[in-house]
């Protein structure tokens, strides 16, 4: 499935849109892995959902069958993914050369457990599960055994552990020939030596005893006490040591990487292992996601549909404290959680495959490249109409709304209209132009008008009516606009909704006023009746045109 960067952005796939946290996002909800590589496969499964719907249901079914009695093989397996390190990355930095002795330490060990966790197996069907998912991935585990046995005869892995020099580290050293010769022309002479401040091998005289000392002797340094010199032959030989040591440091370096070598002609090996414990580590996350109170197994059909009946916003629901008031309309990321194997917040999910979600929320401008909110909000409107499909999912958010009432009401209808008779993909289109609403429902096939819910409560002094806000999708149009009483939510000032209340009842009586008759207003009110069946709507709308004019 398509998902470009606007579509992550508007539905909070990584990160939330508040203060661009990782928490309040879809991957903040679905992400329980227990490794770092597990966690970026997850990331891409998220990003990337499914559209080939055998793989989306082995995935499913995998997911279903470790939730009510998993097989012991499984508990193993979960336990096996705890305190991994990063597989994957230890493996990249193999390859490049980059890895330490103490890295390749940790991975050996953990290489190592992973391979003697479950038996060889002649045939994956004997692993113990009935998913050929789960079973391929415990069959795979114990082919580490060989290359594991093979590298460890070679590496002192406690010395490696400890991060002693490359040159400590190996079983063998005469495998490496120059190596050895090495170490052994760094034998110290058997002498009694004095070292101060770093300086190695010198010999200590007083100073009264300087005359005895030999012309060709080093003075190094002195006290009040004592004189200290390097022999011509210590110097010698400690010049001699310092390219030992160089060429000493080269060799090992050149051990290693010879060893690092060895290691890469099993990376087939080690990478379908840990790509087979990142699996794993993703469908254990979806099972922690599935055993959530009121999440669902989504059924996958061939036909075009998409049904969602009591639909929850997944990271709404988890970030508020107040309960979420369910819904059955599309939902972006429900469809998203649908297609890359996990459960869904709903109390049925009934869906096709889609190519891709598009949407077009929000307001920003561009000043960067002095696109204004306006062109922004088209600019992305045009993207969606040259990628959409049947197949697609496209949520507009007030289209139109970034110019004046008629040609953003123009522009809206246009593109519904272009989406509805040329692409037929499915469209959540969230508008304040009532008129547009009737005509489209009226027009064509499958649309159907919603609103906000609301219930209104006891009058107050200055004589308007308590609006209570009830979350819940309604058939039909809203009978009115209440933005007042969302400014009373929002804690405007009373003076102020007083004056705007005042406002707004002095702009309906000019229109009506303009419209010269009782009539307009007789009309304008049918035009919101939500119990209008669609023919007595369209009725009433070419009647309001004709008063219009």
């Amino acid at each position: 499935m398509l998902l470009n960067g606007t579509t992550l952005t508007n539905l909070e796939i990584y990160r939330n849109s508040t203060d661009f946290a990782e928490k309040g996002s879809l991957l903040w909800i679905l992400d329980h892995t227990k490794t770092k590589f597990g966690s970026r496969l997850l990331k891409s499964w998220i990003g990337r959902p499914l559209v080939d719907k055998s793989i989306l249901q082995e995935r499913i079914d995998a997911v279903e069958e470790i939730l009510d009695e998993p097989p012991p093989a499984y508990d193993k397996l979960v336990s096996l993914l705890k305190g991994l390190p990063d597989l994957a990355k230890g493996l990249a930095r193999i390859t490049y050369g980059k890895c330490s002795p103490k890295e390749l330490a940790a991975l050996l060990t953990a290489y190592q457990r992973i391979g003697n966790a479950f038996e060889p197996l002649e045939d994956p069907a004997h692993a113990g599960f009935k998913s050929p998912l789960w079973n391929d991935i415990v069959s795979t585990l114990p082919r580490l055994r060989k290359p594991v046995s093979q590298l460890l005869e070679v590496i002192n892995l406690s010395k490696a552990r400890s991060d002693e020099s490359k040159s400590e580290i190996w079983m063998d050293d005469e495998q490496f020939e120059e190596l050895a010769n090495c170490k052994f022309l760094l034998k110290r002479p058997g002498l009694n030596w004095t070292s101060v401040a770093g300086n190695e091998y010198l010999i200590e005289v007083r100073h009264a005893e300087a005359k005895k000392v030999p012309a060709n002797w080093l003075r190094v340094s002195s006290t009040k006490a004592n004189l200290r010199f390097h022999t011509p032959e210590v110097k010698r030989k400690l010049e001699e040591r310092d390219q030992q040591r160089e060429k000493l440091a080269r060799e090992s370096e050149t051990a290693w990487q010879s060893f690092l070598s060895l290691c890469n002609q099993y990376y087939a090996v080690f990478r379908d292992v840990a790509s087979k414990l990142a699996i794993a580590d993703c469908l254990q996350s979806l099972a922690v996601v599935a055993i959530q109170p009121g999440y669902r197994k989504p059924n996958i059909v061939d036909e075009d549909k998409l049904e969602i009946v009591d639909g929850r916003h997944p990271m709404a629901e988890a970030v508020r404290p107040d309960p979420f008031v369910p819904n059955s309309v599309a939902m972006g990321e429900i469809t998203i959680m649908a297609q890359v194997g996990s459960y869904v917040p709903a109390a049925r999910a009934t869906l096709s495959l889609h190519d891709c979600i598009l949407t077009r929320m929000g307001a920003a401008d561009d000043l960067a490249r002095g696109h204004s909110t306006f062109m922004v909000e088209l600019q992305e409107t045009s993207d969606i109409m040259r990628q959409a499909t049947s197949r697609s999912l496209i949520i507009l958010d007030e289209l139109g709304r970034g110019t004046s009432t008629h040609d953003g009401q123009a522009i809206a209808s246009a593109v519904l209209e272009y989406l509805q008779r040329i692409k037929q993909p499915k469209i959540l289109f969230i508008t304040h132009y009532p008129l547009l609403a009737a005509e489209f429902a009226e027009e064509f096939d499958g649309v159907a008008n919603l609103h906000m819910a609301h219930g209104l409560g006891a009058k107050r002094p200055d004589g308007t009516s308590a609006v209570n806000f009830l979350y819940r999708l309604a058939p039909g149009m809203a009978s009115g606009s209440y933005g007042i009483e969302c400014g009373r939510v929002a804690g405007l000032p009373l003076s102020v909704l007083a004056a705007a209340q005042q406002r707004s009842d002095s702009m309906k009586a000019e229109i009506e006023r303009a419209a010269g008759s009782r009539k307009w207003k007789t009309l304008l009110e049918a035009a919101f009746n939500s119990d209008l069946s669609p023919s007595d709507r369209a009725a009433v709308i070419r009647r309001l045109r004709t008063t219009m004019l």
